[in-house]
């Protein structure tokens, strides 16, 4: 670390969170290639993953406490009144694990590869099902989406692979595999999304050949990543055309 210890520490805090500046950046890559910033680089990492393991359990605790208690003392509320209480509580919690997640990965010194996926890659919207909350939610398919919407992208997985209903989706299996993207499951998320390449009548192919080409991009295997990138390029239709001939660009330099 530099003489300036502070500095430093602000540093790595502005990191986790995502606020540096470009100056502040500069200065972060730089101190990276001490052996000191390095090791606190690494225990903050440690820290987080024992966090975010431990809020992620202690999260789905909360919430089911939570869902009982507003609904115990709700007399005289209306029931519109109490699924937006419980909806706000679960979007504030899920957002905090969902900054922790964030942080693991800030944090993790970045090749250009990873500089490039992270600069195109973002959670795609959830277009099929209409998310709510407390006793309006009566499969796990809407539960799924539900944790998804709210950002709880490890809640999502662990119903999805807990529910054999949920695995036989092509569009539930499709929406997981950026879950697992979100959460550094590159290897898995892969795997699903190969699969979903297959069926040509899959509802979102275009955007599974996009993430699989940001997926090869973050893997840094370039022949891949450019021939998926070509194609979409090629197809004016495609809905990432523009970012795709940018990314081909920005390879071929």
């Amino acid at each position: 670390m530099s003489a300036d210890r502070n500095y430093d520490a602000e540093l790595i805090q502005k990191s986790l969170f995502g606020n540096l500046t470009n100056e502040e950046r500069i200065d972060f890559e730089r101190n990276s290639v001490h052996d000191s910033f390095q090791k606190e680089i690494k225990f903050q990492k440690e820290m987080l993953s024992i966090i975010h393991n431990e809020e992620h359990e202690r999260l789905k605790k909360v919430l089911r406490e939570e869902e009982k208690k507003i609904v115990s003392e709700s007399t005289g509320i209306s029931k519109g009144r109490i699924f937006k209480l419980i909806s706000w509580k679960t979007t504030v919690a899920a957002a905090t694990v969902a900054i922790l997640i964030g942080a693991f990965y800030l944090l993790q010194p970045k090749s250009q590869s990873e500089k490039l996926y992270a600069q195109y890659f973002n959670i795609y919207p959830n277009l099929i099902e209409v998310t709510s909350r407390g006793s309006d939610v009566t499969t796990d398919r809407q539960e799924v989406f539900n944790l998804y919407d709210a950002g709880d992208h490890m809640g999502a997985i662990d119903l999805y692979q807990e529910s054999n209903s949920l695995k036989g989706d092509p569009d539930i299996s499709f929406y997981i595999a950026l879950s697992m993207m979100t959460t550094g499951d590159f290897d898995t998320a892969k795997l699903i999304l190969d699969q979903l390449a297959t069926n040509i009548n899959h509802n979102f192919l275009p955007q599974i050949k996009w993430y699989l080409a940001l997926i090869h991009i973050r893997y840094g295997d370039q022949s891949t990543a450019q021939k998926l990138l070509s194609d979409i390029a090629e197809d004016p239709g495609h809905y990432k055309n523009e970012e795709a001939r940018e990314i081909l660009d920005l390879i071929d330099k």
